[in-house]
């Protein structure tokens, strides 16, 4: 556990621009970013199968796809989607170890979200420090598909801002093919032009409430369109203990977007217009709370929530940049870093079971030492 602590500590630190100089800071900045995309990408590349929940599964999975029928046109009823198949036929083919699976899939999620993290944060390294302690990284290690689609959501949300509605709809469609929730951005990309008023969030509140007491029949509907989710009825997913995560989940979302809320209503200097990059991410992220309260019904559906709330890594610094008060936007930074930091301590601490990722082992120590 102390190793995952120094990584974020460590990769936040250099990530910290410390030239007054443009082009020392550029160096400084290109190195900072290929140390941080080395490490992350070695760390849950290199990691062995008993790193993650879901590790073993994805192993298995590898080393039985060359006799596993494919069928893209099977995205709602197949156990594993299309897509994500044909990545593991395609690398058993190249060369039959689970490993390059694990480090073909790391080097792409890293990618994204480092390249999602330098077109738009305003913080690099308080981002990289919110990707780490939101336990967003921590997700790679244990979930390859879902983290692989989220990946590919970031990218498509780089071309919806870009306004090539095109390229995002299909890159969202391709995410599908890896994990089928991905489909869920497709709300945000239909409700992008959507002013976030106090009618918007009363309406939100209705939804979140009428969704959480009718959960039962909206769920019924899911798993006609979607009946691979019913295995996971009597599964840990559904069990009690996993309701702590996601009230926790839930809370944590809701904070962050009261808070953001509070400074947009506040700061009498703020002139952003209704279409740039922080009320993007403040509807995003109002979405987002009303996935997760809903999600308290049933865990699966935090999975959804994820597409939503892993934009907190950019709503953060964006927020924040909009208090004009440099005093008051350090003090912001600190207060949120540290309650982000002792949140992923805590659950390491008391919670490990939740990703499996403790202790840290990698493949070739695994059966020797107990980890780091």
């Amino acid at each position: 556990m102390f190793f995952y602590q120094v990584m974020i500590v460590g990769l936040s630190l250099i990530n910290i621009p410390i030239s007054k100089n443009k082009i020392n800071e550029k160096m400084s900045s290109f190195f900072a970013y290929a140390i941080t995309f080395t490490v992350l990408a070695l760390i849950s590349g290199l990691k062995s199968i008993n790193i993650g929940n879901d590790t073993q599964v994805y192993a298995n999975l590898f080393y039985q796809s060359p006799s596993i029928n494919t069928q893209l046109s099977g995205l709602f009823s197949q156990r594993f989607e299309g897509g994500y198949l044909i990545l593991n036929k395609l690398l058993y083919g190249l060369y039959p170890n689970v490993q390059l699976l694990f480090i073909t899939i790391s080097v792409i999620v890293v990618f994204c979200w480092l390249f999602t993290i330098h077109q738009f944060s305003s913080n690099i390294s308080a981002s990289i420090f919110l990707f780490l302690t939101f336990r967003l990284y921590f997700m790679l290690l244990s979930n390859l598909r879902q983290s692989l689609a989220m990946g590919i959501v970031l990218i498509s949300f780089y071309f919806l801002n870009k306004n090539k509605l095109l390229i995002s709809v299909l890159l969202t469609l391709f995410a599908a093919t890896f994990h089928v929730s991905a489909l869920v951005f497709i709300i945000y990309i239909l409700l992008r032009k959507v002013r976030v008023t106090k009618a918007i969030v009363a309406y939100s509140a209705v939804i979140s409430v009428l969704g959480f007491i009718f959960f039962s029949r909206i769920f019924n509907i899911v798993l006609s369109i979607f009946p691979k989710y019913s295995s996971y009825l009597n599964t840990s997913y559904s069990s009690s203990d996993m309701k702590l995560s996601l009230i926790l989940n839930f809370f944590v979302v809701l904070s962050v977007f009261i808070f953001g809320s509070v400074v947009l209503r506040n700061e009498p200097d703020n002139r952003a217009p209704y279409n740039s990059l922080v009320h993007k991410l403040h509807l995003i992220l109002l979405i987002g709370v009303v996935i997760s309260f809903i999600a308290i019904q049933f865990s699966m559906l935090n999975r959804v929530t994820s597409y939503f709330t892993m934009f907190i890594v950019l709503y953060i610094p964006t927020i924040l940049s909009v208090i004009k008060s440099q005093s008051k936007r350090h003090v912001c930074y600190i207060i949120i870093l540290t309650l982000f930091f002792t949140y992923n301590l805590l659950i390491m601490l008391f919670r490990p079971e939740w990703n499996a990722i403790v202790p840290y082992t990698t493949f070739w120590q695994a059966s020797f030492f107990g980890g780091v």
